[in-house]
């Protein structure tokens, strides 16, 4: 997996040295990186997720969950993350949760990357993407609606499901 692109973001896949980094040396890494990187950053769910990562890298499997680190070009700065996980019995369904630094980055490049996401998802072998956000996410919810998800009220969530095409 390389680095992709849209007109002001960069994805860039979560790497084997990456995530030791990550997990090891994080400070380090915040002094020597290329781009800033937030307190913020990663999540309590993406540092979750780094062993997973390093094995399936490791054995050279497809992971389970991939994780991606989204950069604002011009700023360049770590923006968010995207992590992308299949359940073992369902290769077939794929759920996202996007986190980003700020509110403003939020609305600034929520649409940008969904967008991003369901294209480079496109080719892949999935059938259902699916996210959960809460009731109040009034804004989230209606763009992805407005980009082919439809809405279910679970408990205390909102999970929206799209059919790939």
């Amino acid at each position: 997996m390389n680095e992709q692109r849209t007109e002001h973001l960069a994805f860039i896949p979560c790497s084997i040295s990456m995530a030791r980094s990550l997990l090891l040396h994080a400070d380090a890494l915040r002094e020597n990186a290329p781009v800033t990187i937030p307190e913020c950053l990663p999540s309590v769910q993406a540092k979750a997720t780094l062993p997973y990562v390093i094995e399936s890298l490791e054995l050279e499997l497809e992971p389970l969950s991939w994780l991606w680190f989204v950069i604002d070009i011009e700023k360049k700065r770590l923006i968010g993350e995207l992590i992308l996980g299949k359940k073992q019995l369902d290769d077939k369904t794929l759920q996202f949760s996007f986190t980003f630094d700020t509110v403003d980055s939020e609305i600034a490049y929520a649409e940008d990357s969904v967008d991003w996401l369901l294209s480079f998802l496109a080719n892949k072998q999935i059938k259902y993407v699916i996210t959960e956000v809460g009731k109040g996410a009034c804004m989230v919810k209606a763009m992805l609606e407005q980009r082919g998800f439809q809405c279910f009220e679970k408990g205390g969530f909102i999970q929206l499901v799209r059919k790939m095409s």
